[in-house]
């Protein structure tokens, strides 16, 4: 892409921008819209929701890509009416002001009628002419920054309608406008097929590596083993000189972490371990062993193995003292099979979390603890190879991604022009 600067530059007032095209002009938000407004829950909250009706749009289904429409709700016409200043329609912009989300967006499509709950602000134009490069716009990542920047609250992440409303905005000609909403059009979506395919390929690389654990841990390495019923209704036959017990046979120490989720401290020197085994740090630590942290809540099953010392969230489950049982052998088993279990007491039901009898009254297909080492050294070298390449995707698909938002911020800041 050989694209290069305009002519003419002009100084502007707008912080991160020392300069714009000449012809160009700078407005606000509020300049370019009739009203902007955000959303309500309706009365009686989920309990109102349905399976059809009229669109019921909340922050997980505004993206910068547009909509996603596979777990939207819906609500009736009647509450749909009573909620009239919350109505949303085709050229409208939506933006999500709360949450993790905050500053997604996209235009609503045409034919569209809907209405937005308080996480999403719709931006109303004065002329519709104009919609499809302020929303293109408004996904730059100067306005990213300018959101982030002037969010409220240090802990929440939040950003009101008068914050809305002070978003600058760099106007090109009409034309100019045109060349820039379809030249961007044309680009980024050569681009995001690029990372579909990308994720597709994760995706399978994933699949690939899930179904490599599963069919170690059940069945070995000898493919031509005798096989016997485990009486496990999810593993099926596993070799006839494995044993099936429950992991508390093995003489496991179970503990559970001792801090509330909200213990975290800022800059501290240990990990600190969540319900979703993810670590932030914290000034002190209760355990330092060799363990198998569990999340017993949130991402429930989700494993981690870790050695030193550290701390834990009170549902996270903690197994140490492993000397009748390969400590990776384990991990693996629970990676593959522990959510399988799960499902199977689930039978449809939401589980919040799981108590620590569950886990330990897992079952277990084991075999010698030389055996369960041969296992491990092979999906080690195996997953490290399927690790490897999605890995390389995944990098790939950041490289195209910050591609996507330079190209997107230089060319509606005006640090270059499309070509003719």
């Amino acid at each position: 892409m050989n694209l290069k600067p305009y002519p003419k530059y002009k100084k502007t007032d707008i912080e991160w921008i020392d300069e714009i095209p000449e012809c160009w002009k700078q407005f606000r938000v509020k300049d370019v819209t009739l009203k902007i407004t955000s959303g309500v829950t309706p009365k009686g909250g989920s309990e109102v929701y349905l399976t059809e009706g009229i669109t019921f749009l909340r922050s997980q289904n505004v993206y910068d890509y547009g909509l996603e429409i596979e777990n939207v709700k819906y609500i009736d016409n009647k509450t749909h009416r009573l909620m009239r200043n919350s109505r949303v329609l085709s050229g409208n912009i939506l933006i999500n002001i709360t949450g993790a989300s905050i500053g997604r967006t996209c235009l609503l499509p045409d034919r569209f009628e809907g209405n937005i709950n308080q996480h999403i602000a719709c931006l109303k134009l004065t002329n519709s002419t104009y919609k499809l490069y302020i929303s293109i716009f408004l996904k730059s990542h100067f306005v990213k920054s300018f959101i982030n920047i002037n969010q409220l609250g240090a802990s929440k992440e939040a950003f009101n309608l008068s914050q809305i409303a002070s978003i600058p905005i760099l106007f090109p000609p009409l034309k100019t406008q045109q060349k820039i909403a379809a030249y961007l059009d044309k680009e980024t979506s050569l681009i995001d097929r690029k990372i579909a395919l990308l994720e597709q390929k994760i995706e399978k690389y994933e699949e690939l590596r899930k179904a490599l654990i599963n069919e170690t841990v059940c069945r070995g390495l000898d493919k031509n083993v005798e096989l016997k019923d485990s009486g496990i209704e999810w593993i099926g036959k596993i070799p006839k000189h494995w044993e099936v017990k429950r992991l508390k046979d093995y003489n496991l120490s179970f503990e559970t972490g001792r801090l509330d989720a909200n213990a975290q401290e800022e800059n501290g020197i240990y990990p600190f371990f969540t319900c979703s085994i993810t670590t932030s740090r914290i000034n002190n630590y209760a355990f330092d062993k060799e363990a198998l942290l569990i999340a017993g809540n949130g991402d429930i099953g989700n494993v981690k193995y870790f050695i030193g010392k550290f701390n834990a969230y009170q549902r996270t489950y903690i197994l140490s003292k492993f000397n009748k049982i390969n400590v990776h052998h384990l991990k693996y088993n629970i990676e593959s099979l522990f959510k399988s279990s799960l499902e199977k007491l689930k039978k449809g039901s939401i589980i919040d979390f799981i108590k620590i009898d569950f886990l330990r009254n897992y079952v277990l297909v084991l075999p010698d603890k030389n055996e369960q080492i041969k296992i491990v050294n092979y999906l080690n070298e195996n997953c490290q190879r399927l690790d490897k390449i999605t890995l390389c995707l995944r990098k790939q698909i950041i490289i195209l991604k910050e591609l996507r938002k330079t190209l997107i911020n230089d060319i509606v800041t005006g640090k270059i022009q499309v070509p003719e």
